[in-house]
């Protein structure tokens, strides 16, 4: 799982190339409550404290490395499976609960429910709903909502209103709100290897 410090509209090497093409922004607040919730933690504060966890020997991310073994033949990967739930680890924390103290578990529960998740090619619409599904079973008494902005020069088509392409997505954090990126990686011929899912900690120029 990659934590985005310096963003970057797109990146090369000498064989792939990835560009940016969706912004999804998770929204955590009360249930009772669509207004801010009073009391939640900054998600950069929240990836601090969870990487630390993990640093010492604490299960606190499910590594994608671990689970791109289980993904068929073919597919993309694990790393929109492994954000899911490592999204939802800094949800919990925001709102001043525990983490998850089995991620991987979590995991497999997530994946027995939505077979779909092992072909490894995840659309935007599949991320939203393992994000629902995942908060329904650990964050319950909180309202979360997935919004999606996609780019208007990306290749997938998606629901959602596109950012502005002279201006570029708002990438800044806010009280309450935890903010994913999608890169389209390809080869340098154009053909798409799959996605990666970045989780926002925070925005430096660069």
């Amino acid at each position: 799982m990659l934590f985005l410090r310096t963003f970057k509209w797109a990146m090369e090497s000498r064989t792939m190339r990835m560009c940016v093409t969706t912004v999804l922004v998770i929204f955590v607040a009360c249930e009772w409550s669509r207004a801010e919730a009073p009391g939640l933690k900054s998600p950069e504060r929240c990836l601090v404290d969870l990487q630390a966890r993990q640093a010492a020997d604490h299960d606190s991310f499910v590594l994608q490395g671990d689970l791109d073994p289980i993904i068929r033949p073919g597919g993309g990967g694990a790393c929109a499976t492994a954000a899911v739930i490592d999204a939802i680890q800094v949800l919990r924390v925001m709102a001043g609960q525990e983490p998850i103290s089995n991620p991987d578990r979590a995991t497999l529960e997530l994946i027995s429910g939505q077979d779909h998740l092992l072909n490894g090619r995840v659309t935007d619409s599949q991320f939203r709903d393992a994000i629902e599904k995942a908060s329904s079973r650990h964050l319950s008494e909180w309202g979360v909502r997935v919004d999606v902005q996609p780019s208007p020069h990306g290749p997938l088509a998606t629901s959602g209103e596109p950012w502005a392409a002279h201006t570029g997505p708002d990438l800044s954090t806010a009280h309450g709100q935890l903010k994913i990126v999608t890169y389209t990686v390809t080869t340098k011929e154009g053909s798409t290897l799959g996605r990666h899912f970045v989780l926002v900690k925070t925005l430096e120029e660069g």
